[in-house]
C-alpha cells in the first residue's frame, strides 16, 4: 500500500503535468492567431507647456480596437472569412518637446507582439491661451500612428510528416485630428471638452514553408486591407500642472466592417473612463 508522501508526490506530479498540458494548449493556440491592436482618435489636452524648449512625457491607457484577421494562421488554408473585432485597451508611452510657445512635437510608443507593436508622430497647435496661467485655453493635435504584429510557428503546434512552418505579419495605420478647448481655474484643476476623428487602415499576409513530406509547395496568402473609422468626444479634467493626474469621461464610436465576430464590428458605441499621468518640465 502506498504511503501518504507517495500519493502526494504522485498527485503533486500528475497536477503539474496537468497544468503544463493547459498551458502548453493555451500558448499554442495564442500564438496561431494573427492580430492588431489599433488606437482609436485622440483628444490632445487643450494646454501646451508654453515654454520653448519645454519637455513633457506622459503615461496613458486607452480605448482600442483589437482586429483579429484570423484564429489560426498555421491552418492550410487559413480561415480568412471569420475576422474577430473587439473592443479593446491599449497602454502607451509619450515624449514630447516644444518647438516653440504654440508648438509641440511629440511620439508614442506602443506595446505589442514584439515588445514594441507600434508608434505615433504627433504636432500639438495652440490655437488660443498660450502660457501657462488661469484662463481659457484651446489645442489641436494631428497624428499619424503605426501598429504592427507577427506570429510564426509550425502546423498546429506539431512539426512531422506534412507539416509546415509558417509566419505571419499584419501592419496598421491610424491617422486623425482632435481639437480641444478649456479653463484652467488655478494651478491645481482644468476642465475641458473636445473631439476628434481618426481614419484607419489594416493589411497583412500569411506565409506557409513548403510541407514537411513535401506533399505541399510553399503558400502565401495576402490578406485583404481593412478600413475603419473611430470618433471620440471627451469631457476631461486634468488635476496639476507640472505634474498632472488625467481623467477623461469619453463617449467612442467605432465603424468597422460588419463581418465576422466581436463587440465591435459594424458601428458601436461605448462609454470609455480613461486615466494617465503627464509630467511637464518647468514652465513657468
Amino acid at each position: 500500500m502506498k504511503s501518504i508522501k507517495a500519493w502526494a508526490r504522485e498527485g503533486s506530479r500528475t497536477g503539474a503535468q496537468i497544468a503544463m498540458s493547459l498551458s502548453l494548449a493555451l500558448l499554442s493556440s495564442a500564438c496561431t492567431s494573427l492580430n492588431l491592436n489599433m488606437s482609436s482618435a485622440e483628444v490632445p489636452s487643450p494646454e501646451l507647456p508654453g515654454r520653448k524648449g519645454a519637455h513633457e512625457v506622459s503615461f496613458h491607457y486607452d480605448e482600442s480596437t483589437r482586429y483579429e484577421f484570423t484564429a489560426d494562421a498555421s491552418r492550410r488554408p487559413p480561415t480568412l472569412n471569420d475576422p474577430s473585432t473587439q473592443i479593446s485597451r491599449l497602454a502607451s508611452g509619450r515624449g514630447a518637446y516644444s518647438m516653440a510657445e504654440w508648438l509641440e512635437v511629440g511620439a508614442k510608443v506602443f506595446p505589442g507582439s514584439r515588445l514594441i507593436g507600434g508608434g505615433a508622430l504627433q504636432a500639438r497647435f495652440a490655437l488660443w491661451g498660450i502660457g501657462s496661467g488661469p484662463g481659457w485655453k484651446a489645442s489641436a493635435l494631428l497624428s499619424v500612428a503605426g501598429h504592427l504584429a507577427s506570429a510564426s510557428g509550425d502546423q498546429d503546434g506539431t512539426f512531422g510528416n506534412g507539416g509546415h512552418n509558417w509566419k505571419a505579419d499584419a501592419t496598421g495605420q491610424t491617422s486623425g485630428m482632435g481639437l480641444s478647448v478649456g479653463y484652467r481655474f488655478n494651478d491645481s484643476f482644468m476642465m475641458f471638452v473636445g473631439a476628434a476623428q481618426a481614419d484607419q487602415s489594416l493589411r497583412g499576409r500569411i506565409q506557409h514553408e513548403r510541407s514537411d513530406n513535401g506533399s505541399s509547395p510553399e503558400a502565401t496568402y495576402d490578406l485583404s486591407e481593412v478600413r475603419a473609422r473611430s470618433r471620440t468626444g471627451i469631457l476631461g479634467f486634468r488635476f496639476g500642472r507640472q505634474v498632472q493626474g488625467a481623467l477623461d469621461l469619453r463617449a467612442a464610436e467605432r465603424q468597422w466592417p460588419n463581418q465576422g465576430r466581436g463587440d465591435a464590428r459594424g458601428t458601436s458605441t461605448e462609454a470609455v473612463i480613461a486615466a494617465g499621468l503627464v509630467i511637464n518640465s518647468e514652465n513657468r
